[in-house]
């Protein structure tokens, strides 16, 4: 599989994607991905990719961080282009999240596959990526993945500021929109999802909560804020973000165990809002940070023991995970735990795999040779 990866930090737009442009070659790709830093005028990035990548297939969105070269930049753009001997893409534009439906996500699914006919099987050979606000309807990844299965698809919310800017057909979209991006290559894509958190044995019940808002206000019938700071270990007034990072709360899905950072803590009520939806009668238990450079590396290693060899990695690593190195000084050696196996991609503030949410973790997509 041949691909392509460019790097700018040119500061004016029109320079920067011309030069993306210069470097990435046009005549053999025709499909090519962009992560922008929100430094950017935005009307103007849009503008440039409408004239300069005219007739081909351009999904853009910004982060707060971007990741190229196994290491982490805050400015500039990553462009990453397909060659179209070896993928095939479609891009589908769903101008309202808020009134997306399962009639929806079944027509996508239904037109998508009437024109892929071998997506049953060979559905290691596709994958989908939806890329949405992180105001919006969360629950478009579960409705996708139920009706394109088996193609896997997942749910990607960067890590932008606000609202998370989605590029599509040179134009910009944000405050309703999504996108979803299908790929299908001659080899294997396979999506996975890599943790470093290890659970505490206590469990925590939500007694009483407010599902639509996303706030809880009692674990095992206390006060929730007073539980966490408890377990944390110190008062309520000292939990920051970096405790909150260290320590998120862990949810289990079916059979599977994933970490959920806390948004908020609530001195007044002292309750605790989450970015996702919690429902009365979940269980969670306090999740510890355990060694995220080796353990991101180990997972790395296994999976492409597993799997097979990895020619790239497109990945999308929480921001939660990025703001922990940094903040505890071993950024650069989190870094260096990508050394070898190609990774590019951006921090997020959520992904979603197969419907479950994650959003203390790292998810990726790994291109096999």
């Amino acid at each position: 599989m041949k691909y392509s990866v460019f790097y700018s930090n040119e500061p004016k737009e029109y320079k920067a994607i011309a030069e993306i442009y210069s470097n990435i070659p046009h005549d053999s790709v025709n499909t090519v991905l962009l992560f922008i830093s929100e430094n950017y005028d935005l009307k103007m990035i849009s503008a440039g990719i409408k004239k300069v990548f005219e007739g081909m297939q351009i999904f853009a969105c910004t982060s707060k961080t971007l990741i190229y070269n196994n290491s982490f930049k805050s400015y500039g753009i990553v462009a990453i282009g397909f060659y179209k001997e070896d993928v095939n893409s479609e891009i589908i534009y769903i101008r309202d999240i808020n009134d997306f439906s399962n009639n929806k996500a079944e027509l996508f699914s239904l037109n998508f596959k009437t024109k892929n006919s071998d997506f049953f099987k060979y559905p290691s050979s596709y994958i989908g990526i939806i890329f949405y606000n992180n105001l919006l309807n969360n629950e478009i990844s579960l409705q996708l993945s139920q009706f394109f299965n088996p193609i896997n698809i997942m749910g990607v919310i960067p890590s932008s500021s606000n609202l998370t800017p989605l590029f599509f057909n040179g134009e910009c979209f944000s405050e309703k929109s999504a996108v979803l991006l299908i790929l299908k290559c001659k080899t294997q894509i396979i999506p996975y999802n890599l943790a470093n958190v290890l659970p505490t044995e206590q469990p925590l019940v939500v007694t009483f909560c407010n599902e639509s808002e996303r706030v809880v206000y009692e674990l095992n019938s206390e006060k929730a804020a007073n539980v966490i700071s408890k377990l944390i270990g110190c008062n309520i007034t000292d939990i920051d973000e970096n405790k909150l990072n260290n320590n998120p709360l862990l949810i289990r899905y079916k059979n599977k165990i994933a970490p959920i950072v806390i948004k908020r803590i609530n001195e007044i009520d002292l309750s605790i809002e989450f970015f996702i939806k919690v429902t009365l009668g979940t269980v969670l238990r306090l999740g510890i940070n355990d060694d995220i450079c080796g353990s991101t590396q180990k997972h790395l290693i296994e999976l492409e023991k597993t799997l097979g060899n990895f020619k790239f990695n497109l990945i999308f690593d929480s921001t939660y995970r990025y703001l922990n190195a940094k903040q505890n000084n071993i950024l650069k050696s989190y870094s260096e735990s990508f050394n070898n196996f190609n990774c590019y991609g951006c921090t997020t503030q959520t992904e979603y795999l197969q419907g479950i949410n994650h959003n203390s973790t790292l998810s990726g997509v790994a291109f096999l040779e």
